[in-house]
């Protein structure tokens, strides 16, 4: 019985110029040469000389969005702009739902005496009259009122003794 024929694959070298003493293949070659030889093949390169074998590879576009690195920064883009898309439609909804009468306000108020005459302050430190911070109690009387009522509520977990409130709220989860 005869021996196959030999598969040849002809050497190419399209940077001849630059480089003129180099024997190469494209990378598809060689990885066809490697299945044909691996299948019992026998391949050959033309020209057969002395000259190592080398090989050349053309990178695309697609072959960057491949690298780990380029993924990663692609990635975290999305993540950030996500995270902002996220922290902004949360804040927008936030504030459509904010309580009404110190939506917007600090709930902090100094007390300072002079002259036997008390006297309140916001945060900013712009004066607070008598009504407002009667106003700012009632809220703040509901909203223990509200709480202290949720509170004697059994959790509907077995394991948590108490419910679980939504963001310092009367609200239960």
């Amino acid at each position: 019985m005869r021996a196959p024929e030999p598969i040849v694959i002809q050497a190419f070298n399209p940077y001849h110029a630059r480089y003129p003493d180099r024997r190469v293949v494209s990378r598809s070659a060689l990885e066809f040469m490697k299945r044909a030889r691996s299948s019992g093949y026998r391949v050959v390169v033309e020209p057969d000389d002395a000259r190592p074998l080398e090989y050349h590879d053309q990178k695309g576009v697609q072959d960057l969005l491949y690298d780990p690195v380029i993924l990663s920064i692609a990635t975290m883009s999305v993540d950030i702009a996500q995270a902002l898309f996220s922290s902004w439609l949360y804040d927008r909804l936030k504030s459509l739902n904010a309580s009404p009468p110190l939506a917007g306000e600090s709930r902090v108020v100094i007390e300072a005496e002079r002259s036997g005459r008390l006297f309140r302050y916001d945060h900013a430190g712009a004066p607070i009259s008598d009504e407002r911070f009667a106003d700012i109690l009632a809220f703040m009387n509901k909203r223990q009122r509200d709480y202290a009522r949720t509170v004697g509520q059994t959790s509907p977990f077995p394991d948590l003794p108490f419910p679980i409130h939504l963001e310092h709220t009367a609200k239960i989860v």
